[in-house]
């Protein structure tokens, strides 16, 4: 999911879903549906400018190489990544982008200028299905998995990141928003897992806030800021704001 609490996009999902819909701020509306589907991607940018990066298909055998862009009314081919690769965080824009992480645990970072991705500044642990947001010159990632469900929270200045402090609740999976100075996580786990927990970052320290009300798992969510967010699932989307 990319875009604000009030004009967002949501596409791809479980068993490769090509599905995309659209959110104005108070109902969904069926958008033009991705050219093919897949899961465990990230997607970044605005409701009329949006880019999904890697993923994979249904039985997490195939990582994709290939990135879709979204104009706000239909989707076509960007550039592919150099390597395929699937559970990234995502952030920044179609035309700046960044992913970090994946895989089964990785160190890797990509940043994309529109056209093409080149590399980034590694990660200072590998990590996979964590949270982003932010731009390419100023982002967070934390929280994802790497044998286990962890909290640790990393900021990119362009170039380099620097370990900040750790999130409160380990989780993989959560949903995110907002930027590198008013972040937002939520949700979080898979399958079984269930974590309903909100966390809200300021840009040093994160602090707790409302629990979600359903369904937490393998969620997504978006957002300009901490304070207001659109998060959906496979049965519940819930607006959070304050």
């Amino acid at each position: 999911m990319c875009g604000t609490a009030s004009a967002a996009v949501a596409a791809g999902g479980h068993v490769l879903a090509k599905t995309a819909t659209e959110w104005n701020g108070s109902s969904w509306a069926a958008a033009t549906n991705m050219t093919y589907g897949r899961r465990q991607h990230s997607l970044i940018g605005t409701q009329t400018s949006g880019l999904v990066a890697g993923g994979n298909d249904a039985s997490v055998t195939v990582p994709f190489i290939g990135c879709l862009e979204y104009n706000g009314t239909s989707w076509s081919n960007g550039g592919n990544l150099p390597a395929d690769q699937n559970g990234t965080a995502g952030a920044g824009t179609q035309t700046a982008g960044l992913l970090s992480g994946g895989g089964a645990g990785s160190v890797i970072t990509k940043e994309y200028n529109g056209s093409s991705w080149a590399a980034g500044g590694s990660l200072p642990s590998a990590k996979n299905n964590g949270a982003g947001d932010g731009t390419q010159t100023a982002a967070y990632t934390t929280a994802g998995y790497d044998g286990i469900q962890i909290t640790a929270t990393y900021e990119y200045n362009g170039s380099s990141w620097t370990t900040v402090n750790d999130c409160n609740v380990a989780r993989h999976y959560p949903a995110s928003a907002g930027n590198m100075n008013s972040g937002l996580i939520c949700g979080g786990g898979y399958a079984i897992e269930t974590i309903f927990s909100t966390e809200s970052y300021d840009g040093t320290t994160w602090s707790m806030r409302a629990d979600l009300n359903a369904a937490p798992s393998s969620t997504a969510g978006c957002g300009s800021n901490n304070t207001s967010c659109i998060r959906g699932g496979a049965t519940a989307s819930e607006q959070y704001s304050e």
